[in-house]
């Protein structure tokens, strides 16, 4: 078993395996002492942290956090494993739950309250204020229902993303970070294929070419369009200006003198059962009163109309009913109602129901690709949590940021002579003769500056590492 470490910038914590082993047959100074006993003893939720002290503090910190799961497992006489399950600080942000709305408000604004307020023991503040949270985009509306604040993080980093994307990580103080991948942190290392020493290097790290290296262009969740379905909000009309025909009915029909059922465009507002549409007044059903829910006119004539419920006796002319596959429609009552003759005009405004709905395009993409299409390339959401059509329309914004264009992104793994760190969130410039470089004609030779958003670490004898490292293009 070997110690590993797996690190993500944007939208998740940091987990890492640590391996320890107590030979406590051999005396260590520091540690317990008595004979036949472990030098030591790691309890769940201890706090750990990972230093590499040859490149020192703080860039070397690679981990700080929590045990969340200690095994210790007896290997020989006098000899022990500690197989540790570790997840960074993020973990007091795992298991805070909080619930706020928000509306109108700058994305950092919303990270620093809605991190203040949870009192979790992770701080954020505003880069004006000496923090780490970065300045962001206006959010028209985010509704955080209850959950955990990490996920919340990630909400409003999604939100935020408009033309950057954002997203946030928690470093070894309890302190946040939130900004966008298009900010340079340099980390002070440049990658390359090509080493100009032998010599184990702080600063020059070695792709190491026994190892599989993968330079794409991930197109694979990549759209020009993005529709957003939000949540569905209630559309009234004015009773007066219907009664006096001064605004256009919700549905019209024209009657052929034998049809006794007219399909409704919508799904009607149903919080009370009978409506009285002659007063445009509701009869109170329960605690419910509602005026002008609907107002049904015959040939210019005002007619009653209720809603079948499936257990009230109709005793109006006409009714609203839902078939068995959902749909709504203005019925004659048996019994009580009267087919209207040949060319009767039949008019309904009614309350009802309908999603708010947002769309954005990326016109420019669009155009570039062309094809049968048109370029458009089509995502769809659904976020119930947004109440009105300016933040449908920020998601669905902040989306097309986010997979408006194929990211150029490398995957390679460091050879054991990099004796150096670079953190996750942080940049650096790669300098590769075997990649083509789009923004220079294809030709072959890279230089570019590159975001690192996610690491896995494996450590090997010796005191050597590995690192699979996943970097995203930014200049």
């Amino acid at each position: 078993m070997t110690s590993s470490l797996n690190s993500n910038f944007g939208r998740q914590g940091d987990t890492a395996t640590i391996v320890l082993v107590d030979d406590y047959n051999t005396p260590v100074t520091g540690f317990n002492s008595s004979p036949g006993q472990p030098h030591f003893a790691i309890p769940a939720y201890s706090t750990i942290q990972l230093v590499d002290e040859g490149v020192g503090s703080p860039q070397g910190i690679m981990f700080t956090g929590l045990v969340t799961n200690p095994q210790w497992m007896w290997t020989a006489p006098g000899r022990v494993e500690w197989l540790l399950q570790c997840t960074d600080l993020t973990v007091y942000a795992d298991t805070s739950i909080v619930q706020e709305v928000y509306s109108g408000i700058n994305g950092d604004d919303i990270i620093v309250d809605v991190t203040t307020k949870a009192e979790c023991g992770i701080t954020a503040a505003k880069v004006s204020d000496g923090g780490h949270v970065y300045p962001a985009p206006l959010v028209p509306l985010a509704y955080l229902s209850y959950g955990q604040l990490s996920k919340h993080w990630t909400d409003v980093a999604k939100l935020s993303s408009q033309g950057m994307i954002y997203g946030w990580t928690v470093d070894e103080n309890a302190e946040l970070w939130f900004y966008p991948q298009t900010l340079n942190i340099p980390s002070g290392v440049t990658v390359t294929d090509t080493p100009t020493s032998s010599t184990p290097s702080m600063t020059e790290c070695h792709i190491d070419p026994s190892q599989q290296m993968l330079y794409e262009f991930d197109g694979t969740t990549f759209y020009t369009r993005v529709v957003v379905e939000g949540a569905l909000v209630t559309v009234s009309y004015d009773a007066g200006k219907a009664r006096k025909g001064q605004i256009s009915p919700t549905d019209a029909y024209v009657g052929n003198g034998y049809s006794q059922s007219w399909p409704l465009s919508y799904t009607p507002e149903v919080t009370s059962l009978t409506l009285k549409a002659a007063a445009g007044i509701v009869s109170e059903i329960g605690s419910t009163t509602q005026r002008g829910a609907a107002y049904l006119t015959v040939g210019g004539v005002v007619e009653n109309v209720s809603i079948n419920d499936g257990t009230t006796t109709i005793t109006t002319p006409f009714q609203l009913i839902q078939s068995s596959n959902g749909l709504w429609s203005l019925q004659v009552t048996p019994g009580v109602g009267s087919t209207p003759p040949a060319g009767t005009p039949i008019k309904i405004w009614y309350r009802y129901q309908n999603p708010i709905i947002a769309q954005a395009d990326n016109v420019s993409q669009q155009q570039r690709i062309g094809g049968p299409n048109g370029g458009v390339f089509s995502e769809f959401v659904k976020d119930t949590s947004l109440t009105t059509v300016a933040a449908a329309f920020s998601r669905a914004k902040a989306d097309l940021s986010e997979f408006g264009a194929p990211h150029a992104r490398i995957t390679f793994y460091t050879s054991p002579d990099f004796l150096g760190w670079i953190r996750t969130g942080q940049t650096f410039i790669l300098q590769a003769s075997q990649i083509p470089d789009s923004q220079n004609a294809w030709n072959l030779g890279l230089t570019g500056v590159f975001f690192v958003i996610q690491q896995m670490t494996n450590f090997v004898q010796g005191g050597y590492r590995s690192t699979q490292v996943t970097a995203v293009r930014i200049e």
